[in-house]
């Protein structure tokens, strides 16, 4: 899946497409999401530059074999509590 808003701006939702086990692949200004840059680092998402690139992840992809669905899926649950998390670090205390 390519998942836009990366070539000029900033991704989109990458865990939607995560959920179903397909290959991703988005561009460079990704930056801005712990989902992406946490998928690139664990090697279940490939940020593409250019049409060139994309031709290239796409024509490699193995269709023999399904993606890295367990991979994938355990990707996505380890974001399971995030919002928790992240309302635990700005509320004061901890409180919500």
């Amino acid at each position: 899946a390519w998942v836009g808003g990366a070539l000029h701006y900033r991704v989109h939702n990458v865990l939607e497409p995560a959920c179903r086990g397909l290959y991703l692949c988005f561009g460079p200004m990704h930056e801005t999401s712990q989902e992406a840059k946490g998928l690139v680092k664990q090697g279940l998402a490939r940020v593409i530059h250019n049409g060139h690139e994309f031709y290239q992840w796409y024509k490699n992809l193995s269709w023999k074999t399904h993606p890295p669905h367990q991979a994938m899926w355990q990707a996505v649950v380890e974001q399971k509590g995030a919002s928790d998390r992240i309302m635990n670090e700005i509320s004061p205390s901890g409180q919500k």
